[in-house]
């Protein structure tokens, strides 16, 4: 909570300091204030609905619940319907960053198995860095980075996919962290078509750098 409040603060100063009456990001932060992240003013957030039936993919488990869940769009009309675009992994069809961030509790035979691997497996539908045969023509890895933050361990994943050979790429930011001694996992995902994420990848990144999970 402390971390949030000095990243708040540092945020106005700066706007403050080259004389802006507002800032251009705001923090967006889950109920319980343990994970959060800055987005430009001007991207539109929508709470989702926790439970069990509101996830990302829906292919999660049954004892994986989500606590808390926001969209965020850029696009200059945004819609959920582009969170859903986001969801199937169609975001070749998206022309403007889109991206969820969620709090999941975990439990169960899933918590015993979770693993860096598991954890990006379950967010995205298949882990993109060992990537199945039968779908190894359409993914691209762009970038990875292994994260670990005190007691938290996961991953950040760049990498294109394409829902067919004959598809246009579309590209994807996922990071994956988790917590086993609370029971929670924590994931950031953007998309959007290659050309938009090549376009935006100065804010994409600004997003996912600022993706932080407090103790």
């Amino acid at each position: 909570m402390a971390a949030r409040r000095s990243l708040i603060a540092l945020t106005m100063s700066a706007a403050l300091v080259a004389g802006c009456g507002a800032p251009k990001n705001r923090v967006v932060a889950d109920s319980a204030d343990s994970a959060f992240f800055k987005i430009p003013r001007s991207w539109e957030t929508y709470p989702i609905d926790v439970g069990i039936d509101n996830r990302l993919p829906p292919t999660f488990p049954e004892d994986v619940t989500a606590v808390w869940s926001t969209v965020f769009d850029a696009d200059p009309v945004p819609s959920l319907d582009n969170a859903g675009l986001l969801s199937e992994l169609k975001a070749d069809e998206l022309n403007h960053p889109v991206g969820r961030a969620s709090v999941y509790a975990v439990g169960g035979t899933f918590l015993q198995r979770l693993s860096i691997a598991s954890a990006r497996e379950s967010a995205i539908g298949f882990d993109p860095v060992a990537v199945p045969d039968d779908i190894k023509d359409q993914v691209e890895i762009i970038d990875y980075q292994p994260t670990a933050h005190d007691v938290l361990e996961g991953s950040r994943v760049v990498f294109n996919f394409r829902s067919s050979v004959n598809e246009p790429w579309q590209t994807y930011d996922v990071t994956t962290m988790f917590d086993q001694s609370i029971q929670r996992m924590y994931v950031l995902t953007i998309g959007c078509s290659a050309e938009c994420f090549k376009t935006n990848s100065s804010r994409i990144f600004a997003v996912t750098d600022s993706w932080t999970v407090s103790k």
